[in-house]
């Protein structure tokens, strides 16, 4: 369908712009019980995967058990942020833990078994300064090493919610080559620009109706519009509700977080 001058319109009727730019498409509506990235069933392996704990942060790594050194393939690494939580005191943000999220990356998101055993995820405990990202990383890297010797082939960083804003921080921006920079349902940054360098590798998805007021969500718009417009790949849903963004982040991109290095 041909693209309007005012951009995606979300609904039953949806546009998108030039598909050449895979970005910014806004999927079709969905009923309420047509979610496709939640699996009918668990099936044989799903959800089995250990949580590993650190100091800072959970790891999830499919290999933990292959304790024989320089045999097991190194594996992409991909750092997850929550959003809000119930540090907040609010009864509204008190789902948002890091086991919830380990939660949307397994037993959510119907990610295929092909690509969920072949990725690392690491989960913050949080987003405060105690769980900062060179912290969980350094504590990731050193359980690889003491469980099996473990190397990682290439890193990712995603943020949901308020998490958004450790992938803006300019020390995380630098401090790996980064394959992808995962954007789920973020909140804004102080700078629409900040990742104009790095939008190639940029996965994102977002709604507004969630987001306060028409001048809130107008700001939104103008900032995924413009992550879009550097080449971004950008998907737009007003059907979907905050919680279950990160389960259609991980249905969505889930082989990006897997094969897409660096380079590419």
């Amino acid at each position: 369908m041909a693209a309007s001058s005012r951009g995606p319109i979300c609904g039953s009727k949806c546009e998108e712009l030039d598909a050449g730019t895979n970005a910014l498409v806004c999927m079709p509506a969905l009923s309420k019980t047509d979610r496709p990235w939640v699996p009918a069933c668990t099936g044989p392996g799903r959800g089995q995967i250990e949580k590993q704990k650190t100091k800072r942060t959970l790891v999830l790594d499919p290999l933990a058990g292959d304790k024989t050194p320089y045999t097991a393939p190194a594996l992409p690494m991909v750092v997850v942020y929550r959003g809000l939580g119930p540090e907040t005191g609010k009864e509204w943000f008190k789902y948002d833990t890091a086991d919830w999220m380990v939660d949307q990356i397994y037993n959510n998101s119907s990610l295929p078994l092909e690509f969920r055993d072949n990725v690392i995820f690491v989960v913050p405990y949080d987003y405060s300064e105690k769980c900062k990202l060179l912290d969980c990383l350094h504590e990731a890297e050193q359980k690889l090493i003491d469980n099996r010797n473990g190397e990682t082939s290439f890193y990712s960083l995603c943020g949901f919610s308020r998490g958004g804003a450790c992938v803006y921080d300019p020390l995380n921006l630098y401090l790996r080559d980064w394959s992808i920079l995962g954007l789920i349902d973020p909140v804004l940054p102080s700078n629409i620009e900040v990742l104009d360098n790095f939008a190639h590798r940029i996965r994102c998805v977002y709604g507004l109706k969630t987001w306060g007021d028409k001048d809130t969500q107008g700001r939104r718009q103008v900032f995924f519009e413009h992550l879009a417009s550097k080449g971004a790949k950008v998907v737009w849903r007003e059907d979907v509700i905050h919680q279950d963004m990160p389960a259609l982040f991980f249905y969505t991109y889930g082989s990006d977080l897997v094969f897409s290095s660096p380079c590419e």
